[in-house]
């Protein structure tokens, strides 16, 4: 008994036909589900992560980090559009069968071309998506420590503040400069920030150089780290 012939295949073009509109708000529907699970993974890692105003990154990198926002907004978009009904710019007559296949074909070629438009622009957004949760390995957090050195009003007093980690020993060295740009050490100092964090050092200087060199230094998770600043009389 021959089960695959033309009455089998007439009938699966009658389920296609019928179906059609059906299967591409299906496919929307479940690409717009990616979509906001794309937003949700997004939004996770930065949270998770560090924001745009607690980093300190390249240009390049932050444009990386922002590109899925826009991307993902848009696509998620097409993918609700390509949902709606189509207003058919052919209207037909119920009675004449080739009126009715122009009005069909019409819509659902559009519809067809809305979803590939969404299609497309989601694997678009997972690219950018995917390249700016890797990006995160180029991001560093800015750096919570704020020096500053300075002369006094009456120039009399080198006054060297910021902000450090609790209990961070810090090595504080002065140089003056000459006129030949040779240094020579006047001031050394090893201070112990207390419980709140504030470095407060004041170095009195009689007759102050022209030119001097504050140098600063410290370990932060055994990395060495320093600030250096030139102050002028």
């Amino acid at each position: 008994m021959e089960m695959i012939n033309n009455e089998y295949w007439l009938d699966y073009a009658k389920k296609e036909v019928d179906n059609s509109v059906t299967s591409v708000n299906d496919a929307a529907a479940k690409l717009e589900k990616m979509v906001l699970w794309f937003w949700s993974l997004y939004t996770a890692s930065f949270t998770i992560g560090v924001s745009i105003n607690a980093i300190d990154a390249p240009t390049w990198v932050l444009i990386l980090l922002a590109s899925p926002i826009v991307l993902l907004i848009m696509t998620y978009w097409l993918c609700v559009w390509a949902q709606l009904p189509i207003l058919s710019h052919h209207p037909y007559d119920p009675r004449v069968p080739v009126e009715i296949i122009k009005a069909y074909n019409f819509g659902q070629l559009k519809k067809d071309r809305h979803l590939r438009f969404a299609q497309t622009l989601s694997l678009v957004a997972a690219l950018f998506l995917g390249i700016a949760l890797f990006s995160f390995s180029f991001v560093h957090k800015k750096e919570a420590t704020v020096m500053n050195a300075l002369y006094n009003a009456s120039k009399n007093t080198i006054l060297i503040s910021g902000t450090l980690p609790k209990n961070t020993l810090v090595n504080t060295y002065i140089d003056s400069v000459d006129r030949e740009g040779n240094k020579k050490e006047f001031y050394v100092n090893s201070f112990l920030v207390q419980d709140n964090g504030v470095l407060n050092i004041n170095v009195p200087v009689n007759d102050p150089p022209k030119e001097v060199v504050v140098s600063t230094f410290w370990k932060d998770n055994n990395v060495e780290k320093g600030f250096t600043q030139k102050l002028r009389k």
